[in-house]
């Protein structure tokens, strides 16, 4: 998964297909592809656009449900949803 930011929003591209624009899109991408019978276990990887880095990977299951304290900014601090 690719993302760009524009204005604290991000759109997301899995394999150059977008996906949605979110403020969290690693979490909502991974509802989206579970939604779309994509297997919860398969690894979702997130890059920015322009960066070569991994900046977040996990499980679909797992990244479904993190929540993100501090959604679209720098150093947002990941915990699962209760």
């Amino acid at each position: 998964m690719t993302v760009t930011e524009t204005e604290g929003r991000f759109d997301a591209h899995v394999e150059g297909r977008y996906i949605l624009t979110s403020a969290e899109p690693f979490t909502d991408v991974a509802r989206a592809l579970i939604a779309q019978g994509y297997d919860h276990t398969r690894r979702l990887v997130m890059k920015y656009a322009d960066r070569e880095l991994v900046d977040r990977a996990a499980p679909l299951g797992i990244a479904a449900g993190l929540a993100f304290n501090g959604a679209g900014k720098p150093g947002a601090k990941a915990a699962l949803r209760r």
